[in-house]
């Protein structure tokens, strides 16, 4: 066969010679192709700031827009730091449109701020909140002294002095479908908590927060009916050792990143004993988080073994969808609003992300402001 380089005749195989034009033709057009190709090469990794870098944009509005990110990876993939100058415009300054509170404000380490466009906490995780453990990323106390439990909860503000009510809505992550519907129809001030171990649980957090919620995760305990209850794999048992409880710990807590703090999910044995439980909060509050009891236990001894340390603490003040009717939910967020407006906070819990529950909530939600009450996050009641 003739090289098809020369300007001669070739075989292309059928027996018939090829007419003399065609080789400088094939050249040409693979000329044409191969610098269409180096110019999207150059303008894919120049020309866009990102470079090679994948982007997805997640739109919270619907939940046929959230299934359509599935690469967990790539949501909660962050910006590369800023370098010192970059950093020193990206802080205002008093006099761009804010007073210099504001300006000093945004400078403290703890100060968490809310995208004024789109209602989105941070992206997670701070590189300076958490280490390396051995089944993943545990959050740690920042070299700064920042803790998870703040940088990670929802900024509050409260100028008013209303009565706060807060409401932790758990196992989020079991059901997608339920799970986007929590996070596209409930406020943003409602906490939801996750439990830890479903897939894709990082990118449902980084849904969740995008859409302005705190996050927290979920510890399975064991309950006193356990094996025949059991919450899951890697729960906290009273019948193991210290260490063994510990390891199932750091398993539990490196399953994502974002969390400001941790719940009880079952536990009422577990939490009842405070020989296994004291290590175990020990750690929560060596890794900077705060604690949630999610009141189901009347022999929990959780308090006062959080008495001893210096670890933010909530005791809820009811479960609201013990009964998942609309009737039964509306009566406990009644029973919300007198605690609140008797001690000045309360908190309420539910169980799971039922469709009823959700849109309870969302409806009674809106008439708080005229009772007089403020919706708040976990966060922002703890220790009251």
């Amino acid at each position: 066969m003739a090289d098809r380089g020369a300007n001669t005749d070739f075989d292309d195989g059928s027996g018939v010679a090829a007419p003399r034009w065609r080789a400088p033709l094939v050249i040409a057009w693979s000329a044409f192709l191969t610098i269409v190709i180096l110019i999207t090469v150059l303008l894919w990794f120049f020309g866009n700031p990102n470079g090679a870098r994948q982007i997805v944009l997640v739109a919270l509005d619907g939940a046929g827009n959230l299934a359509g990110a599935e690469d967990p990876s790539a949501a909660s993939e962050d910006p590369a730091p800023l370098n010192a100058e970059d950093a020193a415009q990206a802080v205002p300054a008093a006099g761009d449109g804010i007073t210099a509170e504001e300006a000093e404000g945004a400078l403290a380490p703890d100060r968490v701020m809310i995208d004024e466009t789109t209602g989105a906490l941070p992206k997670v995780p701070d590189p300076e909140l958490i280490r390396q453990g051995k089944y993943g990323p545990l959050p740690q106390v920042g070299s700064d002294g920042r803790r998870p439990s703040v940088a990670y909860a929802r900024p509050f503000e409260n100028a008013k002095g209303r009565p706060k009510i807060a409401l932790m809505i758990g196992g989020m992550g079991l059901s997608r479908t339920a799970t986007e519907l929590a996070i596209r129809e409930l406020p943003p001030e409602i906490t939801l908590s996750f439990a830890p171990y479903p897939d894709d649980l990082q990118l449902h957090v980084n849904q969740a927060r995008a859409a302005g919620h705190e996050i927290m995760l979920q510890l399975p305990m064991e309950p006193f009916d356990y094996p025949q209850n059991d919450p899951g794999h890697h729960t906290l048992l009273t019948s193991q050792p210290m260490r063994k409880n510990l390891d199932d710990l750091d398993w539990l807590l490196s399953r994502v990143t974002g969390y400001a703090g941790v719940s009880n999910y079952l536990g009422a044995k577990f939490t009842s004993s405070k020989e296994s439980l004291k290590p175990v909060v020990e750690t929560i509050e060596k890794y900077g988080l705060f604690y949630v009891d999610d009141g189901s236990s009347q022999r929990s001894v959780t308090a006062d073994v959080i008495r001893e340390l210096d670890l933010g603490f909530a005791l809820a003040d009811r479960a609201i969808d013990a009964r998942p009717s609309r009737t039964g939910i509306e009566l406990k967020l009644l029973e919300l609003e007198e605690v609140a407006r008797a001690n000045g906070s309360a908190l309420g819990v539910g169980a799971l992300p039922y469709p009823v529950t959700i849109n309870t909530v969302r409806d009674w939600a809106k008439t708080l402001e005229e009772k007089g009450l403020v919706l708040a996050p976990v966060s922002a009641i703890i220790d009251d």
